[in-house]
């Protein structure tokens, strides 16, 4: 799918794996205001959580999970589950401003509860209801 950005330039999504519950995604920056196009792989800080209970920032290509991208293609938001349930994981949202793509929101639901609840949602670019802030570094 492509999204113009400003006159010129684009971000194009690449689905990678339509996935068992959540699919993968990666996004491309495609500037043709120069002489010669340029397409750059963004890179995003994702929070993962090796144990299931920590988020931690790492940098990836490929975006697992629910995303949404708004009507102006400006602000990218991304659910991620840790389950089959979709009832626990985290919640991010993206500027899309240039090749670097900021985070400016997050929360979570970390660790899993021992008992399953209702499925977690994200409207309008907000994080699920019930769902604890992440701190964000600058």
């Amino acid at each position: 799918m492509i999204h113009a950005l400003a006159p010129g330039v684009s971000l194009v999504e690449v689905l990678c794996a339509a996935g068992a519950y959540q699919p993968s995604h990666v996004y491309v920056r495609y500037d043709e205001q120069g002489v010669s196009p340029i397409a750059t792989l963004l890179e995003f800080p994702v929070f993962v959580s090796a144990d299931e209970a920590t988020p931690e920032v790492s940098f990836e290509t490929e975006i697992w999970g629910e995303s949404s991208l708004s009507s102006d293609g400006r602000s990218l938001s991304v659910l991620v589950f840790s389950r089959q349930m979709a009832d626990c994981g985290v919640w991010s949202r993206y500027a899309i401003e240039s090749e670097r793509p900021r985070l400016v929101a997050a929360a979570a639901r970390l660790p899993c509860p021992s008992t399953p609840g209702p499925a977690a949602e994200s409207s309008a670019g907000a994080a699920p209801r019930g769902w604890r802030p992440l701190t964000i570094s600058k």
